[in-house]
């Protein structure tokens, strides 16, 4: 027990030591700060606690119009953007290095003359990675869920599911990262595949998106592309039998991928920024049924299982992999 603490204890000094860890826990902390320092009225709207204050006209929203704004501002700016990309990088960038240090030349022979397993030394040097995005999580949810209770009067406990589920969307990529890492004990290389791996499951992802809102939600709100000018028009075109059938073939693919645009945009499902307790209280999508049903329905396209399960396998089966390389692997 004693050895497994020092190993994991040696990998957050290491990250400590690094300055990139402390950026990242800084830009988390400025980011909810700022969030919580915003005042919405119906007239005016400022930052920083009133030091830089803008007129804004919210009265066509009615009485809810300054809570609406603060709502649509966390979804998109700090779920969509924030958490669901840059924190994940920022973590990539601070933790990719864990295994192509640790496996140099004069740094893993310590470890490995101590009484632990190469097993649980994989294992501890793995669970760093996650306690790193992990404390960069929290710290952003703890302010934030302290801002909510000030903005909109009641505590809402949901905004910590962007713990597990932020850690789980940044495990889909860090599994990646520590095979290149042990494959090729190159930190950059790891990184820079990592990168293109994020990138080239994203891309299904976005195609898919786009056909499924062209073929399903348009329909059904009555609208369709015109597809001379790309922009949304009053009238409901038939929609081609080929593109319906792509559609549902980009779906099927993409059960099988492991998808983390599709984990951090389940955060809006278990997120929920409406006091429970108010019957009275007018949502944000009534106010906006069309975009509110655009994302209602884009959210739910998967089930639970299409987004978790094929990311987890995916998960266990590359750290497997990883773990028999390194155990193998000669020093």
């Amino acid at each position: 027990m004693i050895q497994a603490w020092t190993v994991l204890l040696d990998s957050i000094r290491m990250l400590r030591a690094s300055k990139i860890f402390a950026i990242a826990l800084a830009i988390s902390l400025l980011l909810a700060l700022v969030f919580v320092s915003i005042r919405i009225g119906q007239s005016s709207f400022s930052i920083f606690f009133g030091l830089l204050e803008f007129e804004f006209d919210l009265s066509l929203l009615g009485d809810e119009g300054g809570k609406m704004v603060y709502i649509y501002i966390f979804q998109n700016a700090f779920i969509d953007w924030w958490l669901a990309w840059f924190a994940i990088l920022l973590a990539l960038i601070s933790t990719c290095q864990i295994f192509p240090r640790f496996m140099e030349s004069g740094s893993i022979e310590i470890p490995l003359s101590k009484p632990i397993s190469r097993q649980r030394l994989f294992f501890l040097k793995y669970l760093t990675g996650h306690l790193f995005v992990f404390l960069q999580t929290s710290v952003f949810c703890g302010i934030v869920f302290i801002g909510l209770r000030y903005r909109l009067g009641f505590w809402n406990f949901s905004i910590f599911w962007a713990i597990p589920v932020i850690s789980f969307a940044f495990g889909i990529l860090y599994s990646v990262c520590v095979f290149m890492g042990v494959k090729t004990r190159s930190t950059l290389f790891s990184l820079l595949l990592t990168l293109v791996f994020w990138a080239f499951t994203l891309i299904p992802q976005w195609i898919e998106e786009v056909l499924y809102q062209t073929t399903k939600i348009y329909p059904a709100l009555g609208t369709s592309i015109d597809w001379k000018t790309g922009q949304l028009k009053d009238t409901a075109d038939p929609v081609p039998l080929w593109l319906q059938r792509w559609t549902e073939i980009q779906h099927e693919v993409n059960v099988y991928i492991p998808k983390t645009r599709e984990c951090t945009k389940s955060l809006i499902r278990l997120i929920q920024l409406e006091d429970p307790s108010r019957s009275d209280v007018t949502s944000s999508q009534s106010r906006f049924p069309s975009s509110a049903q655009i994302t209602k329905q884009l959210s739910e396209r998967y089930t639970w299982a299409e987004i978790y399960l094929s990311a987890a396998v995916f998960q266990i089966l590359l750290c497997a992999w990883s773990m028999r390389i390194f155990c193998r692997r000669d020093y």
